[in-house]
């Protein structure tokens, strides 16, 4: 095997990931390493050690089970061999009774004048072609900001909300996801982004609004999975789009 292709790098490569990130995740391993009962937070990585409060130091090599969480929320963004209980505060994605606004694929149309979506590589899983990087910049001349979003299939009878929650997400979660700060608010010229996106065959569509109070709706497919990512995806966790 490939020494860049190794589990110990590709975890390495992620947790150098979390920590470069502007999320301020929550990050936790399983103590004792040999067989874990408690968690421990990790504040900083040094080289390929991760370091907690009052310098106890866990060689990444070493650790054998390991929870990242957004920092608000509480929700798990990434795990290996999790067991209970959790970290206090630690959860599955939530989700939330919200409004199911109307739309057709002409109004994600036109919001597209207002927001450029793109989607990439993962640098969270640089080496799972089930994940993917999902990017808004707003291209417009003022702020603005997403209410809520989520997978969408579009079928005969319209536009169809399929998300592993059976709601869409909140302002909150967009927030954490994409690393959005001053209260939700995107700037003109500013690109936010969720590093660790899942969820093949859907529309990705955000419900967003102006700083001047107007609504508008933007969005667009998922990246196609390919042969690895159809072979993958039988194996990872329960998509945030349920569309596959």
């Amino acid at each position: 095997m490939d020494k860049d292709h190794t589990p110990m790098v590709a975890r390495r490569q992620k947790f150098r990931c979390f920590f470069a990130q502007r999320n301020d995740y929550l990050i936790f391993v399983g103590i004792p390493l040999v067989q874990p009962r408690g968690w421990d937070q990790v504040l900083a990585l040094e080289k390929d050690t991760l370091v907690a409060a009052n310098l106890r130091a866990y060689r990444i090599e070493d650790v054998r089970s390991w929870v990242v969480a957004y920092p608000d929320t509480g929700e798990i963004v990434d795990a290996e061999n999790l067991f209970a209980p959790m970290p206090v505060g630690v959860c599955s994605i939530k989700g939330e009774t919200l409004p199911l606004p109307k739309f057709t694929s002409n109004d994600l149309e036109r919001g597209r004048i207002l927001v450029k979506i793109r989607h990439g590589k993962s640098s969270t899983h640089a080496k799972n072609s089930a994940y993917y990087s999902t990017s808004l910049t707003n291209i417009s001349s003022g702020k603005i900001r997403c209410n809520s979003f989520g997978g969408y299939r579009n079928t005969k009878e319209g536009f169809k909300l399929f998300t592993v929650t059976d709601t869409l997400f909140s302002a909150s979660q967009f927030e954490e996801w994409y690393g959005v700060r001053r209260g939700g608010w995107i700037e003109p010229g500013e690109t936010v982004s969720d590093p660790s996106n899942y969820g093949r065959g859907c529309v990705w569509v955000y419900h967003c609004e102006t700083s001047q109070g107007i609504k508008f709706c933007v969005g667009d497919k998922s990246p196609s999975i390919g042969i690895v990512g159809a072979f993958l995806k039988h194996f990872r966790r329960r998509p945030r789009s349920n569309a596959a």
